[in-house]
């Protein structure tokens, strides 16, 4: 009797492991799915939140260089382009606050730098903001270094022609366009004349 109890209970765990074998590999497939999934739903999350600290320090730059280049057209600078660009980098400095991401950790691996250059024609800034950055969230590492804003002047202010010569030169300082132009300087921005 002894016997039969314990070949009774041989034959259920064999019947037990048989179907739980034949689940295993009929549904391998979907476990697989269900996992890769989840890994892709994590990915994708993460990188909607590197997207939006991208889209934060993009947008500061943005602001900073809006903001910094018309305090020059107040002041009479050496090298405008070096000038800008510190002004540029203390607002980013003002602006970059990271600690408002609360769902990855941002974490500053050097300070920032501005370069800032005018084109030929006076008629666009361009700033460039090296940065880098390491977003993380649990084994999700990712690295932003550079960012890029430009800014295009316009034709704002005009100048009287009392204050040009006949070949839109300058005859006294004047302010214009977000410029300040010495005597004799040609008054042009996008090489058109800026007279009124």
């Amino acid at each position: 009797m002894k016997k039969r109890g314990q070949v009774t209970i041989f034959i259920a765990l064999g019947i037990i492991l048989v179907v739980a074998l034949i689940l295993v590999i009929a549904f391998r497939g979907n476990i697989a799915e269900v996992i890769t999934q989840q890994t892709t739903g994590a990915k994708t999350g993460f990188s909607a939140q590197v997207d939006e600290v991208r889209s934060h320090v993009q947008n500061c730059l943005e602001k900073s260089l809006q903001e910094a280049y018309p305090i020059l057209a107040t002041r009479k600078v050496s090298d405008y382009d070096s000038e800008l660009a510190t002004e540029v980098e203390i607002r980013v400095g003002q602006c970059a606050d990271l600690t408002s991401f609360t769902d990855v950790y941002v974490r500053k691996l050097g300070s920032p730098k501005v370069e800032a250059f005018r084109d030929s024609s006076n008629t666009q800034i361009t700033a460039t903001l090296t940065f880098p950055l390491s977003v993380e969230k649990g084994d999700n590492v990712e690295r932003l270094e550079s960012f890029s804003a430009e800014e295009s002047l316009v034709k704002p202010i005009c100048v009287l022609k009392e204050k040009l010569d006949s070949n839109c030169r300058a005859t006294e300082e004047v302010i214009a366009g977000g410029f300040i132009f010495e005597p004799g300087e040609e008054v042009k921005i996008g090489g058109e004349c800026l007279e009124c």
